[in-house]
C-alpha cells in the first residue's frame, strides 16, 4: 500500500476498504473529517489565489490562465519522475545548479 494513502488513513481523512471482487485491491473513501480538511484547504487556497491575482489586469489573468492550462498535463506526468522527498535530516541544497 502506498505510504501516502496509509498516512491519510492514519490521519482519519480516508478509509481504505477491501474490494469484494479482488482482495488485492482497496477501495478508497474520503471520510467526513477528510471532507472538512479538504474544504478548509480549498478555501485557503482560493483566498491565497485571489490575493496573488488581485492586481493583475484582465490580459495578465488570461495569460496566466492559458499558461496554467498548458502546463497542467506535463506537471501531472512529471509526478511519476519526481525525486524522492528529502527528510528533515537531509537539508536541501537549493544553490546547486
Amino acid at each position: 500500500m502506498h505510504s501516502l494513502a496509509q498516512g491519510l488513513e492514519r490521519a482519519g481523512w480516508i478509509r481504505l476498504c477491501p474490494n469484494r471482487d479482488d482482495r488485492r485491491l482497496l477501495h478508497t473513501e474520503i471520510t467526513r473529517s477528510g471532507k472538512s480538511v479538504l474544504s478548509t484547504v480549498d478555501s485557503q487556497f482560493n483566498s491565497w489565489l485571489l490575493l496573488m491575482a488581485f492586481d493583475l489586469s484582465e490580459q495578465e489573468l488570461r495569460k496566466l490562465n492559458m499558461t496554467l492550462r498548458s502546463i497542467r498535463a506535463p506537471v501531472s506526468r512529471a509526478r511519476d519522475y519526481a525525486p524522492a522527498r528529502h527528510t528533515a535530516a537531509e537539508p536541501r541544497n537549493y544553490a546547486a545548479g
